[in-house]
């Protein structure tokens, strides 16, 4: 059977929209758009006998459109051109906002990995054990590279203004979303079920135990008739052995338990409780340290041989000591009061190529260049030093000087 296609310019809105698409469309895919133009034009104006010829026709060319324009470019995590400005829910919980065609030029890159697609990759970033992991730069296609590598970790996060090409894709932690939540009757200080559930007692001995309602914990124990629910937990507290309860509301019946844990047993005619230790006990115990200050080198920011991104340039910091030639020149300030390593490191940079190396002092903020180059680094010092950080241009930047 012959197939003709219908004239366009009875069909103006479908003429438009051929053109449209076509201008728009890769040059593999051409041929399939008129294909399925004229068979969709086909389709309305053949006879009944006809229409499941053209129906065939129609799915045999979508299936040639699924196999030139790749399964890919059907996920919407491998191209996210849609999911632009939405929040992606990683396997921990947590949430990352995303930026396409969007690329990070400055901040410390934790690492580099190769992943199947977008969505692992800010997985693979919110595992991070670490912790220090914010950001995520993620290229979809080809990357040029010797390697597959098309994941980078970045322990910076927020908005990035740098654009990137088509196929690179950057995302950001952020809070996850707030949600409204009803409140729960709770009646405060109630032994009384179902008031009584998830609250906690302190027995009159010190003890606390946390009462569930309508379960038991059903372990071997000794029973006993008592008053109330509070006089079954009070009586747990006198004696050392107990770790439990289950009390039962109508005979007044409380079985004094050795388990330690929650209640499994689904029982509505029962309350339980388990002892969660003595009240204070926890104040007694070995506060940790706290935590470091991150304005010291090396300290938990990486600053130890870390690898840094500087308006897309690469540097590199190290926590040593030099020895310093001057034959090229004395040292001098690029910034009495800079404010962060980054902000150094960038000064540095736009002194170029006067400024060869660089040295951050976290306590006074001074920057601090150098024109020449060191002679030896002190092998005792090497990853020690807490009170400056040095940083030089990364060796892998075409003419840039060796990194510290």
């Amino acid at each position: 059977m012959a197939i003709t296609t219908p004239h366009l310019d009875h069909h103006p809105v479908l003429a438009l929209g051929l053109v449209q698409a076509l201008a728009q469309a890769p040059l593999d895919h051409r041929l399939v758009l008129v294909l399925t133009l004229a068979l969709a034009l086909a389709l309305a104006q053949a006879p009944l006998d006809h229409r499941l010829v053209l129906v065939q026709a129609q799915a045999l060319v979508q299936a040639l459109y699924v196999h030139l324009h790749g399964k890919e470019r059907q996920t919407g995590i491998q191209l996210p051109r849609p999911h632009d400005g939405k929040l992606y829910k990683t396997s921990s919980g947590d949430y990352m906002y995303i930026q396409c065609c969007t690329d990070r030029n400055n901040g410390l890159l934790l690492g580099a990995d190769t992943v199947a697609d977008f969505g692992e990759c800010m997985d693979l970033c919110m595992k991070d054990k670490t912790g220090q992991c914010r950001s995520v730069t993620f290229t979809s296609g080809p990357t040029g590279r010797a390697n597959s590598i098309n994941c980078a970790l970045w322990a910076h996060g927020g908005f990035s203004p740098d654009e990137s090409f088509d196929e690179g894709h950057h995302a950001y932690f952020v809070e996850a979303p707030y949600v409204d939540q009803p409140d729960d009757d709770i009646e405060l200080c109630s032994t009384q079920c179902p008031g009584a559930h998830n609250q906690v007692f302190t027995s009159q001995y010190g003890e606390t135990f946390l009462m569930i309602c309508g379960k038991r914990h059903g372990t071997p124990g000794v029973s006993q008739f008592v008053d109330s629910y509070e006089q079954c937990i009070d009586t747990c507290g006198l004696v050392g052995q107990c770790k439990s309860v289950d009390y039962h509301h109508r005979t007044g019946s409380c079985t004094f338990g050795d388990h330690g844990g929650e209640p499994l047993i689904d029982a509505p005619g029962y309350a339980s409780a388990w002892s969660m230790g003595c009240s204070g006990a926890c104040k007694k115990y070995p506060k940790p340290p706290p935590p470091a200050d991150e304005k010291h080198c090396p300290g938990p920011g990486g600053y130890h041989m870390g690898n840094w991104a500087v308006d897309g340039q690469p540097w590199l910091t190290r926590c040593s000591t030099y020895m310093y030639n001057t034959k090229h020149g004395n040292s001098y300030i690029l910034d009495a009061a800079a404010t962060s390593v980054e902000e150094c490191m960038k000064k540095c940079q736009d002194d170029s190529p006067r400024c060869v190396w660089g040295s951050f002092n976290f306590a006074s903020g001074e920057c601090t260049g150098f024109p020449g180059h060191w002679d030896t680094i002190e092998t005792q010092t090497d990853g020690k030093v807490t009170e400056h950080v040095n940083f030089g241009r990364h060796p892998s930047s075409p003419g840039m000087a060796p990194a510290p």
